[in-house]
């Protein structure tokens, strides 16, 4: 018997419900995975914004033998260990929905807690390194060593399929 875990997920999109089964499309991926899939298969890295090169690096370091036993994030739905963690996600959303953000319940049991931090840092487009921390399940506690310090920002990286419970908050 899996247990399953709870998560919340702030769902930027409004698209879930409650008691929904969340699982792959029919190419196999998730509604994440579906926003850089066609990016990675038409542009050339140069023609891609920064959010689509860190997708593709994280993608492509994901595929070392190491990381082996991760979902991709292309595969998966990600969360916050808490409600007010899934709360200050969303109020963080740039640029802000133009409807309210629904905060869900989300029932898994394959999931990696994981610092988003790494994927932000000042060059981390060129710090490949930033990414393998990223998948390493590294806490950027005393990183970086030059410049702005803050605290970690875990993300729960779930890979489907999950289910969705209750909508246990709104923000507006």
């Amino acid at each position: 018997m899996n247990r399953k875990h709870l998560f919340y997920h702030a769902d930027r999109a409004a698209l879930l419900k409650e008691n929904q089964e969340i699982t792959l499309d029919e190419n196999g991926l998730s509604y994440f995975g579906r926003a850089y899939w066609h990016i990675f298969q038409t542009n050339r890295l140069e023609e891609m914004n920064e959010a689509e090169q860190r997708e593709f690096h994280l993608e492509n370091i994901k595929r070392e033998e190491r990381y082996s036993l991760y979902a991709s994030r292309l595969q998966s739905i990600f969360a916050a260990n808490t409600i007010n963690e899934a709360i200050i996600f969303a109020e963080s959303i740039v640029p802000k929905p133009s409807h309210p953000i629904p905060i869900i319940e989300i029932f898994a049991d394959r999931f990696w807690n994981l610092d988003t931090n790494w994927l932000d840092f000042e060059g981390s487009l060129t710090n490949l390194n930033n990414y393998r921390n990223y998948w390493d399940g590294q806490i950027t506690n005393h990183h970086p060593r030059v410049g702005e310090r803050r605290p970690p920002r875990l993300e729960v990286m779930i890979a489907l399929p999950a289910t969705t419970g209750k909508i246990v908050h709104i923000v507006k």
